[in-house]
């Protein structure tokens, strides 16, 4: 990808479909993104969105297990304080490259027209 390696892509969808099953988190190797072009906040989002998308088709809906999911998943929010990352899952930041989405199959969608 543009900013992470395929194998770190690759661990990090297994680690989306575990978070869209609901199953625990075991032994996971974290995820690394060695640019510096994805922000913390962009990460934020990230979480917002997965979450958002998968709520519909989850027992537990509650914003906590996305947190929870993105502090095991990246390497650097394992140190970031729950609180933080919680109140900022949907911060605006002009230099975002990861942004809100509510539907994301929408967002696909005008990506390929």
């Amino acid at each position: 990808g543009k900013y992470i390696p395929a194998g770190e892509l690759q661990k990090l969808n297994s680690y989306i479909e575990l978070f869209a099953r609901e199953q625990t988190f075991e032994n996971i190797e974290p995820v690394q993104i060695p640019s510096r072009q994805i922000s913390n906040n962009d990460l934020y989002h990230y979480g917002w969105n997965l979450w958002n998308h998968f709520k519909g088709r989850r027992q537990d809906q509650r914003q906590e297990c996305v947190v929870s999911w993105l502090k095991t998943v990246f390497t650097n929010l394992g140190e970031v304080e729950f609180s933080t990352i919680k109140g900022k899952l949907t911060i605006f930041d002009v230099k975002s490259k990861i942004t809100i989405q509510k539907n994301i199959p929408d967002y696909l969608r005008f990506l390929k027209e």
